[in-house]
């Protein structure tokens, strides 16, 4: 158990209001506060939010992007990600090509050694010629 809820004292006042004391380290107590004051809204109403939100976050190895690390991964993917699920599958989209209508996933490492092939042509020009050249050469026409 996180030693922070060994710390807690949970009063329930109503069905839907909960009442609690919880040891926070100063530095995240403040930057909950800051948070809160910014964002012009109670610190218990930012509590409150966080936790709703986060309330099915129960992965053994979480993976959280703060808004900057987001804007990185959306710049690399070209778009606007509205949340995991979008990425996950942006992603699957930005590791695959398409060779008529057959989907070809393709390992990060090789999608990467693909795109510093295609020296003075765009990257769809470079699977395109590859593509016809190496099936090519398996059926035996070259």
């Amino acid at each position: 158990m996180h030693p922070v809820a060994q710390m807690a004292t949970v009063t329930t006042v109503t069905p839907t209001t909960l009442r609690c004391s919880l040891k926070l380290p100063p530095h995240i107590l403040q930057r909950y506060e800051n948070e809160a004051k910014e964002r012009g809204i109670d610190f218990e109403d930012l509590l409150s939010e966080r936790l709703t939100a986060c309330s099915t976050h129960t992965a053994s190895k979480p993976l959280y992007l703060d808004d900057e690390l987001r804007r990185e991964l959306e710049d690399l993917l070209k778009i606007n990600l509205s949340g995991p699920g979008k990425a996950v599958n942006e992603i699957k989209k930005a590791l695959s090509i398409h060779v008529g209508k057959v989907q070809v996933e393709l390992s990060p490492n090789l999608s990467y050694r693909l795109h510093t092939r295609a020296i003075g042509r765009t990257f769809a020009e470079y699977v395109r010629s590859i593509t016809t050249l190496l099936l090519e050469q398996h059926v035996g026409l070259r």
